[in-house]
């Protein structure tokens, strides 16, 4: 099945424009994370095993006052995926970029589809959101099992350099994008 999609920008006096994205659900992105903390802990424990899921505090530290980006995905009023992105400079754990010094990059942080959302295109579709709507030039993440990996190469990403035993353990393949003019 085919899912498509209208996309129209507000802006608002936040520091970046609202995007929504409309159809069966919606997608937004949103900046302000404390009103939807509990719904977006959910849908990372639902998606990932433990060994990979942030704790509350690491989440948070994430979000706050870092130029974080965050995308939802909204159906019957709850979120059931969310994409959060943060600017590559301010992760530590990733200083191993050369573009960490840099400013240009935006690191894809999690992406998460709740089981009854999957295979519809709703991680692509976020990710090219974001992509669209950042400010950033050059965008990277960590791609661990196939189905992310994938995701992340039909995105346009290509593969740079392998982690074994990146994060609880698991193999990981860093991915970067440049951002494609058109």
């Amino acid at each position: 099945m085919k899912y498509t999609y209208n996309i129209k920008i507000r802006n608002t006096s936040m520091e970046q424009p609202v995007v929504i994205v409309s159809a069966d659900p919606d997608l937004e992105i949103v900046s302000e994370w404390d009103s939807i903390r509990e719904e977006i802990l959910r849908i990372e424990r639902v998606c990932y095993e433990e060994s990979l899921r942030y704790s509350e505090d690491e989440f948070l530290e994430d979000l706050r006052d870092n130029g974080a980006q965050f995308l939802v995905l909204r159906a019957g009023g709850c979120i059931e995926a969310f994409i959060s992105a943060a600017p590559l400079h301010r992760l530590d754990y990733c200083a191993f970029d050369q573009h960490s010094v840099m400013k240009d990059t935006l690191y894809i942080v999690s992406i998460a589809v709740a089981p009854a959302y999957r295979n519809r295109g709703y991680a692509s579709t976020m990710l090219s959101q974001l992509m669209t709507v950042s400010r950033y030039s050059r965008f990277s993440a960590h791609a661990i099992g196939p189905a992310s990996r994938s995701m992340f190469l039909s995105s346009g990403f290509r593969e740079d350099e392998n982690f074994p035993g990146w994060m609880g353990g698991h193999d990981a393949v860093y991915m970067v994008r440049d951002r494609i003019e058109v």
